[in-house]
């Protein structure tokens, strides 16, 4: 996960400077950027989004359970099951 993330959100062509002759590699500000946006988007979500998509589950991995908090502000997960690598979650919009 450590390789994939900057991948997805800086592009393959910025990490692996093979991939191009005049590759540019990612700066600390462009990386605290990107945490601030995201951070934004976590803080916009309300009800009233979280209506428009509703989830019935989450999968997490077991071997390293991520923060919750955001999903739990706005569902009730059940106890979980642990499906091989994975825990599985039943989630329940809170009222």
């Amino acid at each position: 996960m450590n390789f994939y993330a900057p991948i997805v959100i800086f592009g393959d062509v910025r990490l692996l400077s093979l991939l191009s002759s005049d590759s540019k590699p990612v700066e600390p500000a462009e990386i605290d950027g990107e945490v601030r946006a995201y951070q934004a988007y976590l803080n916009s979500v309300s009800r009233e989004k979280a209506l428009q998509h509703p989830l019935s589950y989450l999968v997490t991995r077991a071997e390293r359970e991520p923060n919750l908090s955001h999903i739990d502000r706005w569902y009730e997960r059940d106890a979980g099951e642990s499906v091989g690598p994975y825990n599985l979650y039943r989630l329940k919009l809170r009222n």
